[in-house]
């Protein structure tokens, strides 16, 4: 019988970057807002979920992303201040704001859709809009102004920093979380990939 493996394509960011959004998760914490916090090691920006594919299929979705990759240049992200999924009415995601590297990755994401489609797989369902989550919602207090929040988050930043490669990961759903496993890594703007024993 064949294993199925969660995946997702994603870019992942530096540890300098990961504690400036530790401290945007904490000051949404210290207005109020209760979430299950992403853990700061697991900080990425998804460019493509795929759900679950069959193990054997990894690695020509491997070669997919790396078609897409060849194609793009290396380019800087950085965020600054937060938003909120659907909206600050009903939030349900909170997340950090691409402030530079939106059109790179807008163009990125494209590209992966492109690929993958091509390769086999199915379409993401959901149009992409550039951002990384700091955390879901799990209830809000009555006094919380969301909308104040952005406004008052407005000025903290993450990064810059150059992003350099594609990664593709497996996600296991934990009752203490998700747990990811980078499976392979591929540079842009160059050919060919790093798998990941």
């Amino acid at each position: 019988m064949s294993s199925m493996f969660r995946t997702f394509v994603a870019i992942s960011v530096s540890q300098a970057t990961c504690r400036s959004l530790a401290a945007m998760q904490r000051a949404l914490a210290g207005r109020g807002f209760k979430a299950r916090w992403t853990s700061p090691e697991q900080f990425h920006v998804t460019l493509k979920f795929l759900g679950e594919i069959d193990a054997a299929a990894v690695d020509r979705l491997v070669l997919a992303v790396q078609e897409a990759a060849q194609l793009r240049r290396p380019f800087e992200l950085s965020f600054q201040g937060v938003g909120a999924f659907p909206d600050w009415n009903r939030p349900r995601v909170l997340w950090a704001r691409v402030a530079t590297g939106s059109d790179a990755l807008i163009d990125l994401a494209h590209g992966v859709e492109a690929a993958t489609v091509q390769a086999g797989f199915a379409p993401w369902d959901r149009p992409f809009r550039p951002h990384l989550t700091l955390g879901r919602v799990k209830e809000i207090g009555t006094k919380i102004d969301g909308a104040e929040a952005e406004r008052a988050l407005a000025l903290h930043r993450a990064g810059p920093e150059r992003i350099e490669r594609l990664e593709v990961y497996r996600s296991r759903l934990t009752p203490q979380g998700p747990v990811y496993t980078l499976l392979a890594a591929v540079m842009l703007g160059e050919r060919g990939a790093d798998a990941i024993p």
